[in-house]
C-alpha cells in the first residue's frame, strides 16, 4: 500500500513540475517510469518503504528521465538555440540515494 502512495505521489509532483505538456495521457507512461526508478531505488538502499527524502531524489531522476525521451544514447542535444547535456540518471540517482545516507546494509 505504502509503496503504490509513493508511486502516485511522486508521478503526481513530477507532472506538476513538468507542467501542462505532461497532461493525462503522460500519466501511465510517467507512472510506468516512476516505479522503474523506485524499484530500483528501493533495491539499492535494501529498503521495503520510500520515505520522504527517497521520494525526491526519485522524482528528480523520473523528470530527468522523462525530459531526455526521444534523446536516448545522445549525451547531449541542441534545437533551437536549446541546448541540453544529459548525465546518466541511474548513477546520479544512486550516487545522491548513498550521499544523503539512506543506503542500509542488510543483516
Amino acid at each position: 500500500m505504502a509503496y503504490e502512495i509513493s508511486v502516485i505521489n511522486i508521478a503526481a509532483e513530477a507532472r506538476r513540475r513538468l507542467g501542462t505538456d505532461a497532461g493525462d495521457d503522460a500519466r501511465q507512461p510517467l507512472e510506468r517510469l516512476t516505479k522503474q526508478y523506485l524499484d530500483a531505488a528501493l533495491a539499492y538502499c535494501n529498503a521495503d518503504d520510500a520515505d520522504p527524502a527517497m521520494d525526491a531524489i526519485v522524482c528528480e531522476a523520473v523528470m530527468a528521465a522523462w525530459l531526455r525521451g526521444g534523446d536516448e544514447g545522445v549525451s547531449a542535444s541542441s534545437a533551437g538555440g536549446q541546448s541540453a547535456t544529459y548525465s546518466d540518471q541511474w548513477n546520479d540517482m544512486f550516487t545522491r540515494l548513498r550521499r544523503a545516507g539512506l543506503r542500509r546494509w542488510r543483516t
